[in-house]
């Protein structure tokens, strides 16, 4: 029997596991972007952010949840499947990893498969309505095969045929997120801002706003005889990029979205125009170190998130549906360690809420990742999950209902790098391919955790985040590194020299390597 047919079977058993439970829970997933502990107050970060801090002590706080790959697309990868994105099997993916060869896990290339279950496909499946909105840069990464149109580079927003195509974009993602698992899609941001072919000049800024519009609209269409999942996928905080030099915060840029200009902007949430006179009320500064806060915005920006997380979490008290609603609020990954397996990359923010099974206000710190989301959930919704997803994931209800801790380490992977972190130990395989050795010689430059594929025209952009953490880790291009996180939480000191840590060192490659071998992808030796 083939794969799809096999698939098929599976969710047809998924639906008559869940047909019985008229009490399942609704999901609902706040992915936010580029987020680090110093922007939420619940973290101790000086900043304003009520209603995340509310949701803290309304649930979970967790402090060593992590996305196994500090990039978007592969991270958003491993919530919707469960899989590492090692595991990817799309055309696109094999195009660029070509099936035998050490797979390069970067943000391009990673895309979920029509042929295999996802989280979405399953719970559907299982009898939920489902729903996105927001940032997706999920792929495809080419754009032709969904059907975005490009739009002409001396064309600019609000031109009446810039427009309408930018509506035929929306149209085109709609009915390819059907294909996803998705009954409802709206408002949606194909990648980053000045990163795709529908963008175009004067369409540089983020809309906070008109996101949490689209989950306004879900939510109000809701009925209580019917379970939800909903992904709602801000793009805050991710820093300015691309064609965008700065976004305008705030003031002056309400009506413009991938959709064309609004006629009114949406009054869905605070005006934007009283985040300052909020800041100055309650003694938080306008602007702070890029390190403290987020790179290149200040408090600003992380106020306009909390109001546009408040107001979704407030229409979900006006529905009547919070008392029976898992919340997650999780970082697809931090911003200053991004790229590499670092702490300061792979472990962020992620909180979690459902009343009457969470305990109020308690504090985590157990190891649980971003592919785990898919057979926790699963668990709650009372399916069976089916052979092929959720490969990589454990359940978490334990840890959640119990506060019993479930998993016993986490495989983290980037670039040419792998590592492997049991919570109080990490160890980082550093494993340039040929080609990154040419790439070497090439340019003068040490292959790094992005190998060869630093080099790449799209990828320029790279080299100021190799000099930062050239700047932080002193062990940065040390093929083998090993941390003892409870003494060196910001990996300073590599142990994996050191004779008297021989045995450990010995003990965590064994573990990776019982890890990768499952993977059908070679990595260096193991």
């Amino acid at each position: 029997m083939g794969r799809l047919s096999t698939f098929v079977l599976l969710l047809s058993f998924c639906a008559v596991v869940a047909s019985g439970d008229a009490r399942r829970p609704n999901i609902l997933f706040i992915v936010t972007d580029d987020q680090d502990f110093a922007t939420i107050g619940a973290y101790g970060g000086n900043v304003l952010t009520p209603n995340i801090d509310r949701l803290a002590k309304g649930g979970m706080k967790c402090t060593r949840g992590y996305c196994t790959t500090s990039s978007c697309a592969p991270s958003r990868y491993g919530i919707m499947t469960g899989r590492l994105a090692s595991r990817c099997s799309s055309k696109e993916f094999k195009a660029v990893n070509p099936p035998g060869s050490q797979a390069y896990i970067t943000n391009d290339a990673i895309e979920l498969e029509p042929d295999r279950p996802t989280l979405a496909k399953v719970l559907r499946a299982g009898g939920y309505r489902t729903g996105f909105t927001g940032k997706w840069h999920l792929g495809p990464h080419h754009n032709a095969p969904i059907g975005i149109k490009k739009i002409s580079k001396v064309k600019k927003l609000g031109e009446p045929d810039v427009d309408a195509t930018l509506r035929e974009n929306q149209q085109a993602i709609s009915a390819y997120f059907k294909t996803l698992g998705f009954d409802y899609t709206a408002k949606v941001y194909w990648d980053n801002v000045g990163e795709w072919a529908g963008h175009v000049e004067g369409l540089d800024a983020q809309n906070l706003e008109w996101t949490v519009q689209g989950a306004s609209d879900f939510l109000d269409q809701q009925t209580a005889d019917q379970p939800f999942f909903f992904w709602f996928a801000p793009l805050q905080l991710h820093n300015p990029c691309a064609a965008v030099q700065q976004f305008a915060p705030l003031v002056g840029s309400e009506r413009i979205t991938p959709a064309g200009l609004l006629e009114h902007i949406p009054q869905v949430m605070p005006p934007r125009e009283t985040i300052y006179t909020r800041l100055s009320a309650a003694g938080i500064p306008g602007q702070v170190s890029q390190e403290q806060a987020c790179m290149n915005n200040g408090t600003d920006y992380c106020l306009w998130l909390d109001d546009g997380v408040g107001a979704v979490l407030k229409k979900l008290e006006e529905k009547g549906l919070a008392g029976n609603t898992l919340v997650v609020f999780f970082s697809d990954n931090a911003t200053w360690g991004k790229f590499h397996t670092y702490e300061r990359g792979c472990n962020v923010p992620l909180i979690m809420r459902w009343p009457g099974k969470i305990q109020p206000g308690s504090v985590s710190d157990a190891l649980i990742a971003n592919v785990d989301f898919a057979p926790t959930v699963l668990a709650a919704a009372g399916i069976e999950p089916p052979e092929d997803l959720c490969t990589d994931g454990v359940n978490q209800l334990p840890l959640l209902t119990a506060g019993v801790p479930v998993r016993k380490d986490v495989v983290l992977e980037f670039g040419c790098t792998r590592s492997i972190c049991d919570g109080q130990l990490k160890y980082i395989a550093l494993r340039p391919t040929d080609e990154d050795r040419v790439f070497e010689k090439k340019n003068g430059l040490v292959a790094g955790h992005w190998g060869a594929r630093e080099g790449l025209e799209r990828f320029k952009g790279l080299l100021g985040w190799r000099e930062w953490h050239e700047k932080h880790y002193p062990a940065y291009y040390d093929e083998d590194q090993l941390y003892d996180l409870s003494k060196d939480p910001d990996e300073q000191h590599n142990l994996a020299g050191n004779p008297e840590y021989a045995d450990t060192l010995a003990r965590m490659k064994k573990m990776l390597s019982e890890k990768t071998k499952g993977m059908d992808r070679p990595f260096g030796e193991f």
